[in-house]
């Protein structure tokens, strides 16, 4: 796990080269400098078993991950149209009446924040594979011999150990989220009623629409000093983690 926790360190591109390669967190290092795209990459983890209906399903959580924003920003503007909308449509045919989505201040940020769980669930899901991967089989068949039940394994074994790998990923998707611009963008330009403008969206209108490039700046300043916190904390947890292994 030790191991494994250090090719997160890397980035998502190490980690993504050393599962297409196949190898593992052993051979991270050898696989980090791999020069493939993202696309290729993920298409050779979720084929690597072999089993094609299990890859036609890990196809289908990876894709929102290899979609651009921009590109599930147009569909989903579509999508949930407040008059012509396929959501809006299949509310209708259940006897529900249309609703606002993108267009009503109560509901866009919440659609915002399900297209944006929606588009990481691929790369979370990818982490979450290599980790369970990496789980040593003795410690489960110990586990299992000593008396424990499923639950007991599942609590006492396979949590602890992707304790490492959760903490990651929600300092990694605590930075998506800060620097989210691109879907907001497409889909609503920070409204209806400024409802949905994000920290990145408010610094690009202050300083590019507004022509306010001081308080853009300003604003920049203070969301690096977030992402900076975020990332001191994570480093502190690592140095802890390390100091209580060794």
């Amino acid at each position: 796990m030790k191991k494994l926790t250090r090719i997160l360190t890397m980035g998502g591109f190490g980690l993504l080269a050393a599962l297409a390669t196949g190898a593992g967190p052993a051979n991270a290092a050898t696989a980090h400098s791999v020069p493939e795209s993202k696309t290729t990459k993920a298409h050779q983890v979720i084929w690597r078993d072999g089993n094609q209906v299990v890859g036609f399903y890990r196809t289908l959580v990876i894709v929102p991950y290899i979609m651009s924003a921009t590109a599930q920003g147009v569909l989903f503007s579509f999508v949930f149209d407040s008059q012509f909308g396929v959501a809006n449509s299949l509310l209708h045919a259940v006897g529900i009446a249309p609703q606002g989505f993108l267009q009503d201040p109560g509901q866009a940020l919440w659609v915002l924040v399900l297209l944006g769980l929606w588009s990481g669930v691929g790369f979370c899901a990818i982490i979450y594979l290599a980790a369970l991967q990496d789980i040593p089989r003795e410690l489960v068949e110990a586990a299992s011999i000593d008396g424990a039940r499923r639950r007991g394994v599942f609590l006492h074994v396979v949590l602890p150990a992707l304790r490492p790998v959760t903490i990651f990923l929600l300092v990694w998707q605590t930075f998506e989220s800060l620097q989210l611009f691109d879907l907001v963008f497409v889909t609503t330009r920070g409204g209806p009623l400024q409802s949905t403008t994000v920290v990145v969206l408010y610094v690009w209108q202050q300083a590019f629409e507004f022509f306010n490039a001081g308080y853009g700046a300003a604003a920049a300043y203070v969301l690096a000093f977030g992402l900076f916190v975020v990332a001191l904390a994570w480093g502190a947890y690592q140095r802890r983690r390390e100091a209580r292994l060794a």
